[in-house]
């Protein structure tokens, strides 16, 4: 059976968000100080740098120190050119550890120079280039709306970072696992989508027997009709089985014996009196309506007492009478038959 088909489906929009809190220290109360910035204590040099680094995105003392590797780098090799330059010309012993100790002195000089002058770059550099007035409230672009107090508060806590960063990752967690449950809800609606695709395709296949059917006057059943279909499907369970009934053979019929049993079982107990044909089934119907006087005297004569024919009665007028009435109800039943046969029955048994 297909789905039923809503015609309102509800969408990933309308599907609650995770309860996610608002903020990750709900135990801190921002104080006016701390929103509007208006009292602030003096930043170190310590904190200055920090707060540089991050405006420049790298620290100050690295480019100088860079700077200073690459003008190093220049003089050693103006170094070894004169060198060379020297060993050319000097020829001979002498002249060769003179220009050798020349060598030393002149680059002892240039370096004592070069560092000292690097040195007042570097600090001119971090005075000017890489600072600010102690006073003055820096505050970076990404910085607006930011309440620095909060640190502190944070910094005082029982856990400190290392319990908001638990805190932080449990909350990461919910929220990757409803992206995946919103990227599954998607999926499961194109599925969705698809199947109706298919199913409106089959409905316009076999649209036309809607179209018989109204055209041909044709309704549905009442539903009295399915209440009647289950009480008679329930009957199968309901209605017991038939109990076994024990034959007596009257002196009006001769017992027709079953062909499935055996010599022996000519008794008639223990079977059922439909089983052994419509003589047998009668006799046992007469022998239920007849008075008890005609049933003991039907009763006296066993079915196999001798070759197949009804023995003696006991009365004069009582085994004859018994045997005329029954044979002439027999003959009313075949004549009428039904209920009209039972009727007739009934009254000849009265009479």
């Amino acid at each position: 059976m297909p789905p039923t088909r809503t015609l309102q489906r509800p969408s990933l929009e309308t599907i609650p968000p995770p309860s996610l809190p608002p903020s990750i220290t709900p135990s801190y109360t921002p104080t006016p100080s701390s929103q509007t910035h208006t009292e602030r204590r003096p930043l170190s040099e310590e904190e200055r740098g920090r707060l540089i680094h991050e405006l420049v995105g790298f620290h100050p003392r690295s480019l100088c120190n860079d700077i200073t590797e690459v003008a190093r780098t220049e003089l050693y090799n103006a170094m070894n050119s004169i060198e060379n330059w020297a060993e050319t010309v000097a020829r001979g012993k002498e002249l060769s550890a003179e220009a050798g100790n020349g060598m030393h002195a002149l680059e002892t000089l240039l370096e004592t120079h070069f560092d000292r002058a690097f040195d007042k770059y570097e600090t001119w550099l971090l005075r000017n280039a890489f600072e600010f007035e102690k006073g003055l409230d820096v505050v970076l672009p990404w910085h607006n709306g930011l309440d620095f107090t909060r640190g502190e508060h944070v910094s005082l806590l029982p856990g400190g970072t290392e319990a908001l960063d638990t805190q932080l990752e449990s909350l990461r967690v919910q929220v990757e696992q409803t992206r995946q449950l919103s990227m599954q809800l998607e999926l499961a609606n194109k599925k969705l989508d698809k199947r109706l695709d298919t199913l409106r395709q089959r409905e316009a296949h076999v649209g036309f027997v809607k179209e018989v059917v109204e055209t041909s006057g044709l309704n549905p059943l009442p539903q009295n009709t399915t209440h009647l279909t289950q009480t008679v499907s329930s009957l199968h369970t309901s209605l017991l089985p038939l109990e076994s009934i024990p034959i007596h053979t009257s002196t009006s019929f001769t017992r027709l014996p079953d062909p499935s049993h055996g010599p022996g079982s000519g008794s008639g107990e223990h079977t059922k009196a439909w089983e052994l044909g419509r003589a047998a089934y009668l006799n046992w119907a007469m022998g239920k309506m007849v008075p008890s006087a005609s049933s003991s005297s039907s009763a006296a004569s066993a079915p196999g007492s001798g070759e197949g024919q009804p023995a003696a009665s006991t009365g004069e007028g009582g085994a004859g009478g018994g045997g005329d009435k029954l044979e002439a109800i027999e003959q009313g039943i075949e004549q009428v038959g039904g209920k009209e046969g039972m009727e007739v029955l009934a009254e000849s048994v009265k009479e």
